[in-house]
């Protein structure tokens, strides 16, 4: 079991490398983040989102 959540996104992406997608585009975190879940969403893409640069903040997102 993962200690963290760093930990257990590095297994996952060695598990499945496609279950998660790294975005490296500065996003909004108000609309943004959402949109870009809808978008793979619709097209039956559940994969988990690692948003690193967030405007405004000095954090990551996952989605």
């Amino acid at each position: 079991m993962a200690k963290d959540l760093r930990t257990y996104l590095g297994q996952l992406s060695e598990y499945d490398s496609q279950s998660i997608r790294v975005v490296d585009k500065e996003v909004d975190p108000k609309f943004g983040i959402t949109a870009y879940a809808a978008a793979l969403a619709e097209k039956g893409d559940y994969s988990a989102l690692l948003f690193d640069q967030v405007k405004g903040s000095g954090l990551s997102c996952v989605s």
